[in-house]
């Protein structure tokens, strides 16, 4: 097996920003690279990233792929991160702090575990099979950031979601805690209760 030597490494990253018109970047030696400004590669049939992203200082947008996880994505996004519209299953690899808005709707996504530490602006989950949780406290004043990601961490916390199984007294817990009831006769889509 033939290694790449360094010089060949980069110049395979400066192709490919070419090819996906990013701009204003800095190949760093760990081999990733940061990026002084916007990253928008949506819409173009990935299934992951061609390149390992580290710190993007604007928004990065890869909604509309084919993306199964989210292994390259940058650690921190100083504005919007949007990866919406893909295969996604879980939130593995996603930014560690974005600044502005996180949206990863439209996807496959069953548990929130790796939902990044810190989110500036808004969160929309929405249309992932994980919504259904989600959605049991909507009618609470819950969706401010900070409220909707304590009740993520809550909900991690207990382990209420395990695979295709919400942990029935787990999950009155969580409503207990934040003053809800929850009803009786729940029902979900896209797990077991038990």
């Amino acid at each position: 097996m033939e290694v790449m030597r360094y010089k060949d490494f980069n110049r395979n990253i400066k192709f490919l920003c070419e090819k996906y018109q990013i701009g204003n970047y800095t190949i760093n030696s760990d081999k990733s690279i940061d990026v002084d400004g916007t990253v928008d590669i949506s819409y173009k049939k990935l299934i992951g990233f061609p390149i390992n992203f580290r710190n993007v200082s604007g928004s990065f947008f890869c909604y509309g792929n084919e993306l199964e996880s989210l292994k390259g994505s940058p650690i921190y996004v100083g504005e919007y991160f949007d990866c919406s519209s893909n295969e996604l299953k879980t939130l593995e690899y996603s930014p560690t702090k974005i600044i502005g808005n996180f949206h990863c709707s439209f996807n496959e996504i069953k548990t929130l575990v790796d939902i990044p530490i810190s989110i500036g602006g808004d969160v929309d989950i929405t249309n992932n099979p994980v919504s259904e949780v989600i959605n049991l406290f909507k009618e609470t004043s819950l969706f401010d950031t900070s409220s909707l990601l304590e009740l993520v961490n809550l909900i991690n916390e207990l382990d209420v979601i395990q695979g295709n199984n919400i942990i029935l007294d787990r999950l009155k817990e969580v409503s207990y805690l934040f003053d809800f009831d929850i009803g009786k006769n729940l029902k979900f889509e896209n797990y077991e209760i038990i």
